[in-house]
């Protein structure tokens, strides 16, 4: 399997890449700058140099000429300039050079060239002008401290770069580090809203940049969407308020006609009447009690309990009732593990897990229920069955309130088990997530001892 970068290494990556060709690209710069005008120096010096001679060869002929290079010469004994006049047959007449350069032509030539006092050639730039009698001059610069320069040039390109690199890779990383830990604080953010704590929002540093922009427009976002859920839980608790009292009106009703009449049909008619208005009276409840919930109502009810004897004394309940369903009912649990919870809500919650996978575990034989602490605090529940499953596109579904998949429609429920298992772990700072137990379905409960109410 191939393995793909992340955004942050190639972000990294493509920050460095872009930092060290910008440099590279202005130390580049800078020296062909500095080279172009070592050679244009050079050059220059070259050119004044035989302009001078040639003006004195032009006054004063091959004597004039003789003489002023001379005269150079005992001015610097020391001098850069390398300069000789030639006879037509070849003979130097004067000058600082032991003999004729080989490879010199009219045209600026690099060579080496002996001259007079020198234990060694020395590198040279020189050129040679013909004169119309048929002698030859001479003219060019030693080149040793031009090449000191070059190389101390190369020096310092080579201890920029040294000292780029790493300083190209450790703004890249902070780069990274900055923009990375401002998305992180997104996420986080967006992750709290998602797990129902609605009235999180994403900090601002009121620069205006593409974060502050992002962060305000999400924020409005979180502030649109938890208006709509407080109005929605609004609505939907007082109609379940309101719905309530003609509920049990109606079951005292059909409980009042079933005693006060003798006909077998009609006896028959109220018992199923007052099954569905049991029913929908439970429905309300556990709809109003998951509302509570996700509003953060119960925390105050919150106490140390120790999540291991609850899963047992929830066995022995359902241990009976699982055996007659052809369902072994296996737990493992630590002696100890406590937390600060809501019992009831708790009980309930696991109680749920189990009675669903009694009911929904076609061809199960196996639950298994599990508890132990994570490494950050929490606990975790598990309740595992091995039935057919649930397919994974479809878990999403089953955590929906009223949400029945297919093979469960024909069960009694009102597919609010499953919300209020979720709501409970949210209650508790966790949550509730749906697995692949191969085969059968495994559902993960995290509960933690805190949780901020949504909305704070």
């Amino acid at each position: 399997m191939r393995l793909r970068p992340s955004s942050s290494t190639r972000l990294a990556l493509l920050s460095f890449a872009v930092i060290l060709i910008a440099t590279g690209t202005m130390l580049g710069f800078l020296h062909f700058a500095s080279q172009r005008s070592l050679n244009a120096q050079e050059a220059s010096l070259i050119r004044e140099l035989r302009e001078d001679l040639l003006l004195s060869y032009k006054e004063g002929g091959p004597q004039g000429i003789a003489e002023a290079i001379q005269d150079r010469l005992q001015i610097d004994p020391h001098t850069t300039e390398i300069v000789a006049y030639f006879s037509p047959s070849g003979t130097m007449i004067v000058g600082n050079v032991t003999n004729w350069p080989a490879h010199v032509r009219e045209a600026p030539e690099f060579t080496t060239v002996q001259r007079s006092g020198d234990p060694a050639a020395l590198p040279a730039r020189i050129e040679s002008v013909p004169l119309r009698d048929g002698s030859v001059l001479l003219v060019g610069q030693v080149r040793t401290g031009v090449l000191a320069l070059r190389s101390a040039e190369w020096s310092g390109l080579i201890l920029a770069l040294a000292i780029s690199v790493p300083l190209a890779l450790v703004l890249a990383i902070v780069l990274v580090r900055v923009i990375g830990s401002r998305a992180r604080h997104i996420a986080e953010v967006a992750e709290r809203v998602g797990r129902g704590d609605l009235g999180s929002r994403i900090a601002t540093t009121g620069s205006g940049d593409a974060f502050d922009r992002l962060a305000a427009a999400l924020n409005d976002a979180f502030a649109r969407i938890e208006m709509l859920v407080s109005e929605l839980r609004t609505v939907t608790d007082g109609l379940a308020h309101d719905l309530r009292s003609p509920i049990m009106r109606l079951a005292v009703a059909v409980d009042e006609a079933r005693r006060t009449t003798d006909d077998p049909g009609t006896l028959a008619a109220l018992e199923r009447a007052g099954r569905e208005t049991a029913g929908l009276e439970n429905i309300l409840g556990t709809a109003l009690q998951i509302t509570r919930m996700e509003a953060g109502i119960g925390r105050d009810r919150f106490a140390p309990l120790d999540i291991g004897e609850v899963i047992v004394e929830l066995a022995e309940l359902f241990e009976p009732v699982a055996e007659d369903a052809g369902f072994a009912l296996e737990v493992s649990v630590p002696r100890r593990l406590v937390m600060s919870g809501h019992r009831q809500l708790i009980a309930q919650a696991i109680g749920n897990l189990i009675d669903n996978a009694m009911h929904y575990a076609e061809g199960g034989n196996r639950i298994a229920v599990s508890a132990t602490r994570m490494p950050e605090g929490m606990v975790l529940v598990t309740v595992a069955d091995n039935g057919r499953g649930i397919p994974p596109e479809r878990r999403e579904e089953a955590l929906r309130r009223f949400g029945r998949l297919d093979p469960a429609r024909h069960q009694p429920g009102s597919g609010l088990g499953l919300s209020l298992v979720a709501a409970t772990a949210v209650l508790h700072g966790g949550s509730l997530v749906l697995d692949d137990a191969a085969p059968g379905l495994l559902a993960r409960l995290t509960l933690g001892e805190a949780a901020a109410a949504p909305g704070a």
